[in-house]
């Protein structure tokens, strides 16, 4: 437990519009009260730390394009599995900007977290990788912080049946990411139906159907079985 450091000297100009920065966008009631008299970022990491939690990961970019570099710190319980994300600002001074709210209401874990960029601009993401504890789901979460703000723009986790493959993906090869869905069918032609739009979810969706096959296409059954089965999936089902 972290205790609200008592204040024996007068604030200079700096801490106080520091203070007040943080205060704007609390993080939550143990956070929003973090001192910012902390002469280096170890100092700052071990103050800002969840119990029991590790730093797994630390990331340092400019996520906001305003030319000052934030640090992004994944904490987690064990290794390679995250529990909370801040992001921080050295500005006289660290301070929390804020925490990455998981979006995810299913039980799953979050298992990596990057910065990345996903088109042709300069702008920065960060992105959180979840999988469910038996590897039978696969997503992400797409965060980005402007405003001094930070904002879910996107995210995509097979929730309702808790099995399937999101992913983010340049289909295309163009510099562009796209929000890519796996949906897999254990029929005569073994195909997969992928579902995919820009990675913020603009501009139209597109569908494609992949064959797993050794023929890679639609091939016509032959056993009767077969016929009967891809007859039902496809004009029934």
């Amino acid at each position: 437990m972290i205790e609200k450091k008592a204040v024996t000297e007068p604030e200079s100009a700096a801490q106080k519009q520091d203070r007040n920065s943080n205060i704007v966008n609390p993080i939550n009631k143990r956070n929003e009260n973090y001192a910012i008299d902390s002469n280096t970022l170890d100092q700052f990491i071990k103050k800002i730390q969840p119990p029991n939690e590790q730093l797994q990961k630390i990331s340092k970019e400019d996520l906001d394009l305003d030319g000052k570099p934030e640090y992004v710190l994944a904490f987690g319980l064990e290794k390679g599995v995250i529990d909370n994300v801040f992001v921080v600002r050295e500005d006289a001074g660290y301070h929390i900007i804020g925490k990455l709210e998981d979006p995810i209401i299913v039980a799953h874990l979050n298992t990596d977290m990057k910065i990345m960029k996903l088109d042709q601009t300069e702008q920065k993401f960060i992105v959180v990788y979840s999988t469910s504890e038996v590897d039978e789901a696969e997503g992400f979460s797409i965060f980005t912080l402007g405003h001094n703000r930070i904002s879910n723009l996107n995210y995509n986790y097979p929730e309702a049946t808790g099995q399937g493959i999101r992913k983010l993906e340049d289909i295309n090869k163009d510099g562009v990411f796209e929000d890519v869905s796996y949906y897999r069918f254990q029929d005569t032609q073994q195909h997969t139906i992928m579902t995919y739009q820009k990675f913020d979810s603009s501009g139209p969706e597109k569908t494609k159907v992949l064959y797993e096959n050794k023929n890679k296409k639609f091939v016509n059954p032959t056993v009767p079985k077969d016929i009967i089965q891809n007859y039902l999936k496809i004009i029934i089902l």
